[in-house]
């Protein structure tokens, strides 16, 4: 038998399935991801607004967009909340959700802190990527004012934030089931351009039974 028999197969050529200037496709996927966030952030559309407008109200848009609002934060703040309130999840585990883990807890400890119910979400800002967020425009939960001023105040205490809070959209959106816990609040008399100010004719009205 001949040697060249013996000898092993060419290797087939390496493919690259992404870019030059990338270690792999999924560091790529990532850059891509990123980018069309940004773009996606730095749309009119979808700038933060401070007060919201009709067609992000219930009562008269039945699928408006989701909008949180809330103060900015970052992971750094959480890092060190977590550590400032011994908050770091004990046990065997990665690095991420170590810092996954004590971010909620983060979450959960300062909401028993301000006693109000809080969220970390992802939103549309070219200047943030997460709020602390106090309530949704599904919601309509608003706080009175003096309760929120007491609120924001202990939230900077305790992690340091100071921030106007504002509305922004969050990056879900929203869905069927979270349109399902939050029924549209029926529209007041007062609200309601359909209602005719017109007494009802005779013809309109139920007749009796005799």
């Amino acid at each position: 038998m001949s040697e060249s028999s013996n000898s092993e197969p060419p290797s087939p050529p390496i493919i690259r399935d992404y870019p030059e200037g990338f270690n792999s496709f999924r560091e790529y996927l990532q850059h891509a991801r990123r980018e069309v966030l940004l773009t996606a952030c730095a749309q009119p559309e979808n700038q933060p607004v401070h007060e919201l407008s009709r067609e992000h109200l219930r009562y008269f848009n039945p699928r408006p967009r989701l909008l949180q609002y809330g103060i900015p934060i970052t992971a750094d703040h959480l890092v060190a909340y977590a550590s400032k309130r011994n908050l770091w999840p004990k046990g065997k585990m990665t690095r991420a959700e170590k810092r996954l883990l004590a971010f909620d807890n983060c979450i959960i400890h300062l909401s028993k802190r301000v006693d109000w119910l809080l969220e970390m979400r992802s939103v549309y800002s070219v200047e943030h990527r997460m709020v602390l967020a106090l309530y949704t425009n599904y919601e309509l939960a608003q706080l009175i004012q003096e309760h929120e001023d007491e609120v924001l105040k202990l939230i900077s205490e305790e992690i340091g934030v100071s921030a106007t809070p504002m509305w922004y959209y969050d990056i879900l959106d929203y869905d069927d089931g979270y349109l399902a816990l939050h029924d549209p609040p029926k529209m007041p008399e007062e609200m309601d351009t359909n209602a005719s100010d017109e007494e009802p004719t005779p013809s309109d009205s139920p007749t009796s039974s005799e």
